[in-house]
């Protein structure tokens, strides 16, 4: 491997790991400490030199480090809970069942909702009202929206892709012309609803209601 090589690879890590059966002069950590990376290595020989504990690296007891030292956490690893292997076990008998009841009975399930016989909350709860399914929703414009329109933009026959490229149409709405507002000016709308009082208020200037 080139220096220019290992110096990159020293440059990108975070720490280096030093054991002694492939250095045990403590070069290798030097090496790393001079990149400003801290250096774990192991209680011995050249090590203790140059490696102070917690100022520039971390000096570990190589009996810690064996397969067979390792253990688990305290506290990750819980015995497991052994039932119905006698009363010795302190979970025989009923097996931590208890006595009687559904819940002691093999085949049992927790029925969703379900409060100890008493009267569930969805039950008694009131009820009212329903969802029309065949509800058909109308994004609504009004006469001064069409006004503005009109004066502002010189639009004298308005469609649905009129509303959609000034903004005020997504792509799949329906489109429905209310009667808020004034109209003075003679317009052809095409749309696929009009309310009586926008009819009555666009025919007046003259203008046409076209419904899709």
């Amino acid at each position: 491997m080139s220096d220019r090589k290992y110096a990159k690879i020293i440059g990108n890590c975070c720490a280096t790991i030093n054991i002694t059966s492939n250095e045990d002069f403590g070069m290798a950590a030097l090496e790393g400490l001079s990149a400003g990376k801290p250096a774990i290595v192991i209680n011995e020989v050249g090590y203790l030199e140059t490696i102070k504990n917690n100022f520039n690296g971390f000096v570990l007891n190589k009996n810690k480090m064996d397969l067979h030292n390792l253990t688990p956490a305290k506290g990750s690893v819980k015995k497991e809970k052994r039932i119905a292997r006698g009363q010795g076990s302190g979970h025989g008998g009923t097996s931590t069942r208890g006595h009687k009841g559904a819940k002691s009975r093999s085949g049992y399930s927790t029925k969703i909702g379900f409060e100890g016989g008493q009267m569930p909350l969805q039950r008694r709860v009131p009820k009212f009202g329903f969802k029309n399914i065949n509800r058909v929703e109308y994004k609504a414009i009004n006469l001064d929206i069409i006004e503005y329109l009109a004066t502002t933009k010189g639009i004298t026959e308005i469609t649905v892709e009129t509303f959609r490229s000034n903004g005020l149409l997504s792509n799949n709405q329906l489109v429905k012309v209310l009667g808020r507002g004034t109209l003075n000016s003679k317009v052809t709308i095409s749309a696929h609803g009009f309310s009586a009082a926008a009819i009555t208020a666009i025919e007046a200037q003259g203008g046409i209601c076209s419904k899709i």
